[in-house]
């Protein structure tokens, strides 16, 4: 919730633009207010108006003098000036916003009038699903992807005025998979908007779509993003000097946009990421309120750039500040920059280190208490006792009535679901534990380094080995917090949601929705069918109790069957295929565990490859006495610096996206098991090409 109020905040400040010039701003309004109460022609009051409005620094004066500006438009028949005042209201109650919405669909139709009424609908969704109770905003979910999916054919501003509203909603249940194709199609749709009627959509776009994107760390949409949401900026900028409006002004956002770009690592240059900072200093000469935020002690775009740029030292005095505050009003940054110094100590040998990690350590551990809180909270609501067995009894009603013969087995999905959440949330809580009990040894390590001032040598060697292990849990712990916040709960948030809508007796479902929702309930279980057993093939490998099961086993055959299972979860349009061996051949291997390692290949390469082809092949080296399988794709590659990491045990590069990163670490294990070797081919720059290297005995 308190995230959503800050998109409204944002999106105010957006659409009403700030006044960054050094200039007295109550002088001038003040005299542009003596000429206005003078009346004069109609174009000069508006003109004056709105110089007023863009120099006022009060959201109660901006309310009074956008409403001015709508009467006296309306009292000269001014549609456009009418609309735009309505859509730069502050503070409007959801009964005005009732009534204003009433109004302009009272207006002749055109573009313009469209999308104002199109985003008071988003106003008025926004502010009511803020009040919304818990259960409420589940079932409105539901509502809303029916009425998206409806509307695809209708008016392009009715589409997009039920996308923001769906990716407002989305905030509480992130069924993120969704959220981005949502995203995504939002900002099509903004592109094709008519030149006439793009004054307010494309500002809820570019307000929400940067900082969606980059924190999911998807840096290459979210550049992309920034650098349109620029380019926006100067459009908006022109137009208005155009209009006489000189005191309109967005540096602070473009301010704010260039802090952000500095995350984007993996796509900027070093030349691009210093001439970002060269930019944000520019902007220090005019504006105060940026250039208090970048000198500052603590300033976080120094931070960010003097780690983009490779200058972790230079960076060490403005994190000493930033993590000396009593507390910090951005504190979403508090553990990246925690983890930044933890790193910058280790690599100075800085023996103060202690207080940081065991502060790091907590951080984490309240993360992990927190999330545990907030599932314990979801699970109280949907599934409350006598709910639970209403819906059950109700889902078998209507599946009977329905005749559907799978009644069975989707009545007892979100009962095994739960089954594996119970054992998931067991194993986070060991790990929480283990975590405890490292902080507690790191403690006593610090009281003997105290005591112990005759043996310092020896102290030292096992603090390092402490901050070494400290750092080991550190990653596990975010691996499983990773894991369980959003391959737990994503897949399970759909069994549950949807297996809620499609028995709820209120809702009437077409046939076609059943049967997608059916459908989306037996994938998501899939996913945690998958999950449990990545978990337990890791352990019995890791333990060495895994036996494997060696026979003859025809490569022809086992590469057609991978290509046959795995080929419906390719994208429309990309082509899996396994060229067919004229002469087979006969590899003894364990073949089920082999399947498995192909198909987890092939798993990957459809969850990045969204056109082109999908290869699956072999080759038989007699002279090495080796058979080398390759898949290969067109996707979006990978970094060769990545290469090896992602091959590590909840390794994402894309923590986005579904899956849990255990996928390539079971195919390691299992080459492992089998005397063989699994890689990235770096020199393959069209894609992904996995290679696995099986020796023939």
């Amino acid at each position: 919730m308190n995230r959503l109020k800050l998109i409204i905040i944002l999106l105010i400040c957006f659409l009403c633009g700030a006044s960054v010039q050094a200039i007295n701003k109550k002088a001038l309004s003040d005299s542009l207010l003596g000429r206005f109460v003078k009346h004069p022609a109609y174009r000069e009051q508006v003109k004056l108006l709105y110089n007023i409005i863009d120099l006022s620094e009060t959201t109660k004066g901006n309310h009074f003098y956008n409403t001015l500006l709508f009467k006296i438009a309306k009292s000269h028949h001014d549609v456009p000036t009418q609309l735009d005042a309505i859509r730069n209201l502050n503070n409007v109650y959801t009964d005005s916003i009732i009534f204003y919405l009433n109004y302009v669909n009272s207006l002749p139709k055109s573009d313009n009038q469209k999308e104002t009424a199109a985003f008071l609908r988003y106003q008025y969704a926004l502010k009511n699903y803020l009040v919304m109770s818990t259960k409420d905003k589940s079932n409105y979910l539901a509502q809303l992807v029916k009425q998206y999916r409806n509307s695809k054919n209708n008016d392009i501003y009715y589409q997009a005025g039920n996308l923001m509203i769906l990716l407002s909603t989305l905030a509480y249940i992130p069924t993120c998979r969704m959220s981005v194709d949502y995203m995504r199609q939002l900002g099509e749709l903004t592109k094709r908007l008519p030149a006439d009627g793009r004054n307010v959509i494309p500002n809820v776009y570019y307000a929400l779509a940067p900082n969606f994107y980059s924190k999911r760390d998807m840096q290459k949409e979210a550049l992309e993003a920034d650098r349109a949401f620029l380019n926006f900026l100067n459009i908006l900028e022109r137009n208005y000097r155009r209009q006489g409006r000189i005191y309109r002004n967005f540096d602070l956002f473009r301010y704010t946009s260039y802090r952000r770009m500095l995350l984007y690592t993996s796509c900027l240059s070093q030349a691009e990421i210093k001439d970002l900072f060269r930019r944000m200093k520019e902007l220090t000469k005019n504006n105060e309120e940026i250039s208090e935020d970048l000198k500052s002690p603590s300033s976080t775009a120094y931070i960010r750039y003097y780690m983009a740029t490779g200058q972790p030292l230079k960076a060490k005095p403005y994190l000493d500040n930033y993590l000396a505050q009593k507390s910090s009003d951005e504190i979403v940054f508090l553990p990246k920059f925690l983890k930044y110094r933890i790193q910058i100590g280790i690599m100075i040998h800085d023996k103060g280190m202690l207080p940081l990690t065991l502060r790091y350590i907590k951080l984490l551990e309240d993360n992990i208490s927190n999330n545990i809180n907030e599932k314990a909270q979801e699970l109280q609501i949907l599934y409350d006792v006598n709910g639970l067995n209403q819906q059950v009894s109700q889902l078998e009603l209507i599946k009977k009535e329905a005749e559907v013969k799978s009644s069975r087995r989707n009545t007892s999905i979100a009962i095994i679901a739960l089954c594996f959440v119970i054992i998931l949330f067991g194993i986070t809580f060991r790990q929480l534990k283990r975590s405890k009990k490292l902080a507690a040894n790191l403690k006593l390590s610090q009281d003997e380094l105290i005591e112990e001032k005759s043996v310092i040598l020896d102290t030292m060697d096992k603090l390092e080995d402490a901050r070494n292990k400290a750092v080991m849990a550190d990653k596990m712990k975010t691996l499983f917090i990773q894991n369980m916040d959003h391959e737990i709960r994503t897949p399970l948030n759909a069994i549950v949601g949807f297996t809620q809508v499609i028995t709820d007796p209120e809702i009437e479902l077409e046939k076609e929705d059943k049967e997608e929702y059916m459908s989306l309930i037996l994938k998501n279980n899939d996913l945690l069918l998958k999950l449990v057993n990545d978990v337990f093939d890791i352990a019995q490998m890791e333990s060495g109790n895994l036996q494997m099961a060696i026979e003859p086993c025809s490569l022809n055959s086992l590469c057609n069957e991978a290509v046959k299972d795995m080929s419906s979860r390719t994208e429309k349009g990309v082509k899996m295929h396994f060229p067919q061996h004229i002469t087979d051949f006969t590899l003894s291997t364990d073949r089920q565990r082999v399947l498995q390692l192909l198909s987890n290949y092939l798993s990957n390469a459809c969850k990045f490859t969204h056109e082109g082809e999908i290869k699956l092949d072999y080759y038989v080296d007699e002279q090495l006495k080796t058979v080398t399988f390759s898949v290969t794709d067109t996707g979006i590659g990978i970094p060769v610096d990545k290469a090896e990491i992602i091959f590590n045990r909840f390794e994402k590069l894309n923590s986005f996206e579904q899956g849990t990163g255990l996928g390539l670490h079971v195919c390691r294990l299992i080459a492992k098991t089998l005397h063989g070797e699994v890689k990235l081919d770096t020199s393959y720059t069209s894609g992904s090409r996995f290679i696995f290297v099986h020796p023939i005995t």
